[in-house]
């Protein structure tokens, strides 16, 4: 099986089942449970969520195949439109959309409803060889690392891709296909020539190139808490005491995203010095910080 994304997604939902003809899984940019990416921290995600179900219902339509381009701008001039979270399908699609009224409905309570929609449970029961691809910025990618986790835990090999891509973009179509056939042909035909020696491969954005590692978390890992401080700093030191910090927001004048983990836009890091100047957002900076690559 191959596929990204919702293909991905279907993937998980027929692997745990297929039994020994399931030889071979080649998945990207998904993951086996997509409620998280939904309630991000528990907040609803609006612009994943309102523009996945706005692109579905118009591939429907006549010249659905443009819908890819049309679906971020009628999303946003919906949410811009001042109508009610419950009503902003109607705004973008015309029609009630099924989908994202569940999304909203099944907010506070996941179950059954999102139980049945989950497969992660049964990801460690999957025996077919499976490899990963994701991205830095793709919105999927926390969960994506789960799965992988949960191979291993289960005591599978998978192999792990992760490049300096975003979910729509077009630069990780090109490895996606070399690194699937090269798998198909392994796991298919035992011809092994194309695998790389160690499992995981990683862009390390700071460093600009390509590593391999025997696993992940990279061996050797060392990880490092960060706390809000006061005065509107950001440190290793402790949680501290202190006074809550407060912001006022006005609902005519909403927060503009500008990057971050977007489900149909580029969702790299951006200068956000434009956005840091407003009322309405806090900003926590720490001292500056230089890691030592290795």
């Amino acid at each position: 099986m191959f596929g990204p994304s919702y293909l991905g997604f279907t993937q998980w939902a027929v692997a745990p089942y297929a039994g020994p003809d399931l030889k071979a899984m080649a998945t990207q940019i998904t993951a086996s449970q997509f409620r998280d990416a939904a309630y991000v921290g528990g907040a609803f995600a609006l612009e994943s969520a309102l523009s996945w179900t706005t692109l579905t219902e118009h591939m429907g339509r006549r010249f659905g195949g443009a819908a890819g381009l049309t679906a971020p701008r009628v999303t946003r001039r919906a949410v811009l439109s001042g109508r009610p979270v419950g009503e902003l399908d109607l705004a973008s699609a015309g029609r009630p959309l099924r989908f994202y009224r569940d999304l909203l409905a099944h907010h506070a309570d996941p179950a059954p409803y999102w139980t049945r929609r989950d497969h992660s449970p049964k990801v460690g029961e999957v025996d077919a060889a499976v490899t990963m691809l994701g991205g830095w910025y793709d919105v999927f990618l926390p969960w994506q690392l789960k799965d992988y986790a949960a191979l291993r835990a289960a005591g599978r090999r998978p192999y792990l891709t992760i490049g300096p891509w975003y979910h729509i973009d077009a630069r990780h179509i090109g490895p996606s296909m070399a690194e699937s056939l090269a798998w198909f042909r392994a796991h298919l035909l035992g011809d092994v020539s194309g695998l790389r020696d160690q499992p995981v491969r990683l862009y390390v954005t700071g460093a600009e190139e390509w590593r391999e590692y025997p696993d992940w978390p990279v061996p050797g890992l060392r990880r490092r808490r960060w706390h809000l401080q006061h005065g509107f700093g950001l440190g290793t030191d402790g949680p501290l005491e202190s006074e809550p910090d407060r912001f006022r927001y006005h609902p005519d004048h909403p927060t503009p995203v500008i990057g971050g983990p977007v489900l149909l836009a580029d969702s790299r890091p951006r200068d956000q010095r434009r956005l840091e100047a407003r009322r309405d957002v806090l900003v926590y900076s720490s001292p500056r910080w230089s890691p030592t690559w290795r």
